[in-house]
């Protein structure tokens, strides 16, 4: 598949579904009234089966509208054990969709158990969909933990270091030039250290152990 052309109308008519050997009714209400786009999110997806999140994802994103926007993608590889996993954050809130009763939750339940995540995976691919509607720098980096909000850092700090306390360690933040980026965690799989810089508002550096997210504003 070409990942440049993933987003283009055209691809639009791919039935995840039948791909990932779910039920039609699986993705119940498909074309049902959909929920209006939000402002910004961030889906990103560690696994070892690209080709088949990515497909899942189209159909969940032309689900409940976030195909409208220009969805930026990106994909690389990951070495090593990592845990893989979906993270998605929806206007700046990391959303638990191990638990969530809504209908999205759900069908994010349905795209991880057809992925066969969570688990430990060897050199799996990170695949990350985000929608930003401002190119202008951030003015802010925001630390949550368990989504509430622990620290604001202004964005124009010059190469400061940030001890930040999560639930099972410390993570340690750098925010240089208007970026912030992970440079050392006490996490297992250091996936928040891999996810690079972040500058823009709605960008975020998730770790998932220590239920820490930075997020861009």
């Amino acid at each position: 598949m070409n990942r440049r052309d993933f987003f283009k109308k055209s691809s639009m008519s791919i039935s995840a579904a039948a791909l990932a050997g779910i039920t039609a009714g699986s993705f119940s209400d498909l074309y049902a009234k959909r929920e209006r786009n939000s402002k910004s999110f961030s889906f990103e997806i560690i696994t070892d089966k690209p080709d088949e999140a990515i497909k899942l994802s189209e159909e969940f994103f032309r689900k409940y509208s976030f195909n409208d926007p220009v969805i930026k993608f990106s994909e690389y590889p990951a070495t090593g054990n990592m845990s893989g996993d979906i993270v998605f954050i929806k206007d700046g809130k990391l959303l638990n969709y191990k638990e969530g009763k809504d209908q999205l939750n759900k069908d994010i339940r349905l795209i991880a158990g057809a992925l066969s995540l969570p688990q430990v995976l060897i050199n799996p691919s990170r695949l990350r969909f985000y929608v930003s509607e401002n190119t202008i720098p951030a003015e802010k980096f925001l630390v949550f933990h368990k989504n509430v909000l622990v620290r604001s850092i202004i964005a124009k700090d010059k190469n400061s270091f940030l001890n930040i306390e999560g639930t099972k360690g410390n993570v340690l933040l750098n925010i240089e030039n208007n970026k912030a980026r992970v440079i050392s965690s006490t996490c297992t799989h250091k996936t928040c250290i891999n996810s690079g810089s972040i500058a823009f508002p709605g960008e975020s550096i998730v770790c998932i152990p220590n239920e820490l997210m930075i997020l861009c504003e």
